[in-house]
């Protein structure tokens, strides 16, 4: 068995078990991916390139194989009245300016 399958041996002889996104007698042959399974998160769009592997085209903001992860830098910022964004934890934190208080630095002046 190929690409991960396992061989099962019953009365009839044997046969191969394939994983997911393989098929065939001996699990040759490479599935589209994203049809049954996308593997991209946080919303990330999956294609499948000439190799049969699979691509994520990615939301502003995340990166990696999957688009797991959050850019360190990025454009994206939710914070107001001139404060700065920052990642704490892998989520968008906003560091305020003085007199200005809230999760996104909303209250204490006037939205920028």
């Amino acid at each position: 068995c190929n690409n991960g399958g396992t061989c099962q041996i019953d009365e009839s002889g044997g046969r191969c078990a394939c994983l997911p996104g393989y098929t065939g007698a001996r699990c040759e042959t490479g599935t589209n991916i994203c049809s049954y399974n996308n593997p991209c998160d946080n919303g990330g769009s999956c294609s499948v390139d000439g190799s049969g592997d699979y691509n994520c085209a990615c939301r502003p903001g995340f990166t990696g194989k999957n688009r797991e992860t959050r850019n360190q830098i990025s454009n994206y910022n939710p914070c107001y009245n001139g404060g700065t964004c920052g990642l704490v934890n892998n989520r968008h934190q906003c560091a305020c300016r003085v007199g200005t208080t809230g999760k996104l630095c909303e209250a204490g002046k006037q939205r920028l």
